[in-house]
């Protein structure tokens, strides 16, 4: 497909290029019991890939591989591996890579606010010029024409091992919603507060184009150039992972929409290799989710 792409603005053949970085989606099937994917919008039909979209020309999807390779390898494969136990970086290629991602959402999420009828009205017209004048901020960096990203903070937060959330959290089932899924979208407060995040099965990167004036962060915040994500992080009163229970009752909507077939089809393979289904991350996660909650009671 020729088009304009949308980060440099050249009319170009726009390639099919991944929202959330393929890795996540690699690691997903890889974890999986399954070994698919299912969209929350279609449970009964399994994925073998997450969203593509014809979004940007050869040259510019070449602008985001190798700081997604960076963070594959140096941040996303440790945690998968060890935890999180504190990560330095060089550079700002970090920076650059949760600016790239995000920038990405909000671009299909402007279009959206724009076009789609389910999302029409949701924001106002000054909202949405807001999200418009940050993402044109974010995409000039992302090209090289300036050096920051203007009033924009950046944070990345590990959602590890979890000691205690509350039992107003635990009942979410946290672990399989975060770790067991790769999303992002733009969320706007009732206060005002705006944010662009996604989820990389468990790494939450987030950029704040406006705080709440209550919310705190600590340990999480990424510098333009070299610096290091320590521990312990800490979030606290951010609209952000009040979002977890919207995405809680999705997961549930999700669970209602499996047919009867799905159901009795996943039964049978559980059943038939109980020791491979135990040692998947599916498995894992609700035996973390069920640890949680057992703690808060």
């Amino acid at each position: 497909m020729v088009g304009t792409c949308a980060l440099c603005k050249k009319q170009a053949e726009l390639k099919l290029s991944h929202i959330i970085p393929k890795f996540v989606f690699r690691y997903l099937k890889k974890d999986s019991f399954t070994g698919r994917l299912r969209r929350i919008s279609d449970p009964n039909v399994p994925q073998q890939d997450g969203d593509k979209l014809e979004m940007l020309c050869g040259e510019c999807e070449g602008r985001f591989s190798l700081n997604e390779t960076h963070f594959a390898n140096k941040m996303y494969s440790p945690f998968k591996k060890d935890g999180f136990h504190g990560l330095p970086y060089e550079g700002n290629w970090l920076h650059y890579f949760i600016t790239s991602v995000n920038w990405r959402t909000l671009v299909l999420d402007i279009e959206a606010f724009e076009n789609d009828d389910d999302e029409k009205g949701k924001i106002t017209d000054k909202q949405l010029a807001n999200l418009k004048r940050h993402e044109e901020i974010m995409r000039s960096y992302l090209l090289g024409q300036r050096k920051d990203i203007f009033s924009i903070e950046n944070h990345i937060f590990f959602f590890d091992t979890i000691k205690s959330a509350g039992s107003n959290v635990a009942q979410l089932n946290p672990y399989s919603i975060l770790h067991g899924s790769g999303f992002g979208y733009t969320v706007i407060n009732d206060s005002g507060a705006t944010y662009v995040f996604a989820n990389l099965t468990g790494i939450i990167i987030v950029s704040i184009i406006k705080k709440h004036s209550l919310e705190r962060w600590k340990n999480t915040y990424v510098k333009l150039d070299s610096g290091k994500i320590k521990v312990p992080q800490m979030v606290d009163n951010s609209p952000i992972f009040s979002e977890l229970f919207f995405l809680a009752e999705q997961r549930e909507e999700f669970i209602r929409g499996l047919s009867d077939k799905q159901r009795e089809q996943l039964l049978a393979k559980i059943e038939n290799d109980p020791e491979g289904f135990k040692a998947s991350g599916t498995y894992k996660r609700k035996m973390e989710d069920q640890r949680l909650k057992e703690v808060e009671e």
